[in-house]
């Protein structure tokens, strides 16, 4: 069986799974409410393709669920040390983007708890596994999956610019990604998410990435471009020399 055609059944046993977690959701919510009074208040929480942590957070605050209790065990923490030893990663691109139904009293714990098991359930590590005959680690996967879901607006572009990106990290080049500088979780010096400076990934996800934005990091498209850049309508822009990205810059963007 080739690589092709495990993927696509990778996909549909994702949807079947999707459909078993839907399932689960709603008996789980069952036998909560049956178990707590009968007042008790059910409330929405919907997480966006490119949230991040706090702006889930701001969502919890605003439905009265316990916002810094979550913060606190999803965020990264960091030790005495500059350097990434030290310290814990954080939940950032685990927490699965997708509509919840919880107990007005619900603990953070839960919250947590099952928004990274619906990951888990629609992510398994074994999808993650020689995808691209290279070896890319799912927190690799994940975090480029992150970069392309706040920097390209249009799915069908998101390919292509995985492609870009891969490629460059091959060749040791810095990806120079705008969103990279933009996320700042107050990081220790010497934790930088600046990759117009820096070789290599970030440390971390930026942002919890969509289906498609995981899909297309783990299915790059080979093209001959080098860099791209969104326009200010939402068009992607590719170039295949620095030259012609600079011009494109100062056409599209300055």
């Amino acid at each position: 069986m080739n690589k092709v055609l495990l993927r696509r059944l990778a996909y549909i046993v994702t949807a079947i799974v999707a459909v078993i977690v839907a399932v689960v959701v709603i008996v789980g919510i069952v036998h909560r409410l049956e178990n707590r009074d009968l007042g008790t208040r059910m409330v929405t929480v919907t997480v966006i393709p490119g949230s991040t942590i706090n702006t889930i957070a701001k969502s919890l605050s605003r439905l009265g669920l316990p916002s810094q209790s979550f913060l606190k065990l999803a965020l990264p923490t960091f030790g005495s040390s500059t350097t990434t030893s030290g310290t814990q990663p954080g939940l950032e691109g685990y927490l699965y983007p997708d509509t919840y139904y919880f107990a007005s009293d619900e603990s953070a714990d839960r919250i947590v708890k099952t928004m990274v098991a619906n990951f888990d359930i629609h992510f398994p590590r074994d999808l993650f596994d020689n995808q691209r005959g290279t070896v890319r680690s799912r927190d690799d996967i994940v975090i480029m999956a992150s970069i392309l879901e706040k920097e390209v607006a249009k799915e069908e572009d998101r390919r292509i610019v995985s492609g870009i990106l891969w490629k460059r990290l091959d060749e040791r080049l810095p990806l120079g990604v705008d969103s990279t500088v933009h996320y700042f979780l107050v990081p220790p010096k010497g934790v930088v998410y600046n990759t117009y400076q820096d070789t290599g990934l970030p440390i971390r996800p930026i942002s919890n990435p969509s289906l498609d934005s995981i899909r297309a990091a783990l299915e790059p498209k080979a093209t001959d471009y080098w860099y791209f850049l969104s326009a200010h309508d939402g068009t992607t822009v590719y170039s295949r020399t620095l030259g012609e990205h600079l011009i494109n810059k100062a056409k599209y963007i300055e």
